[in-house]
């Protein structure tokens, strides 16, 4: 069984909702997420500048 991203960093949270969020609110574009998420999602919010 595959753990998912959250439980295997022990965190309720969903990182993905700070990224979509900042999309829907056009504070990023789609694009700029994707690309930060395929690059290193554990720290795409960073990178974005998103929090």
């Amino acid at each position: 069984m595959q753990r998912s991203p959250d439980s295997a960093r022990g965190q309720g949270a969903k990182p993905h909702a700070g990224r979509h969020a900042a999309v829907c609110m056009g504070k990023i574009t789609l694009a700029a997420a994707q690309k930060a998420i395929g690059t290193n999602w554990t720290t795409a919010l960073q990178k974005l500048g998103v929090s």
